[in-house]
C-alpha cells in the first residue's frame, strides 16, 4: 500500500489492466471474501476462461484473489484445470510473511 493509503482506498482504486474487456473478473469492492492465512481475502476472478495455448491443459480455467497483511496487498492467481475448491485448497496452505518481504528500489 502506498504511504497512508487504507484498504478501502485501493480496493476503490483497483484497475484491472490485465482483462482486456472480459466480463468476468469481479468488481472488485463487491467481490466475495475468502479466507488467506487468518485475513478476509477478495476473490476477484473465479473460473474466467483463461488465454491457453492448450499445451498444459485443455481446459484452462482462471482463479485470482487479493489479500492484504501488514501494510501490503498479495495478489495470488492459479490457472489451469482447475476449480474453486482446488483454489481454495492451495489458498489454505498460503502463510503471509509481511515481515520478510523485501521492497523494490525505488525507481529514480
Amino acid at each position: 500500500l502506498a504511504t497512508g493509503q487504507t484498504e478501502d482506498q485501493w480496493v476503490a482504486a483497483y484497475f484491472r489492466p490485465y482483462v482486456g474487456g472480459l466480463p468476468c473478473p469481479s468488481d472488485l469492492p463487491t467481490a466475495p471474501r475468502l479466507p488467506i492465512d487468518g485475513h478476509s481475502g477478495y476473490l476477484n476472478v473465479a473460473g474466467c476462461e483463461a488465454s491457453s495455448d492448450g499445451a498444459i491443459a485443455s481446459r484452462d480455467v482462471e482463479f485470482t484473489a487479493f489479500v492484504f497483511a501488514g501494510n501490503r496487498v498479495y495478489q495470488i492467481t492459479l490457472d489451469g484445470d482447475v476449480d474453486l475448491a482446488y483454489f481454495e485448497a492451495v489458498l489454505a496452505t498460503l502463510t503471509l510473511d509481511p515481515s520478510s518481504a523485501i521492497d523494490p528500489p525505488n525507481p529514480s
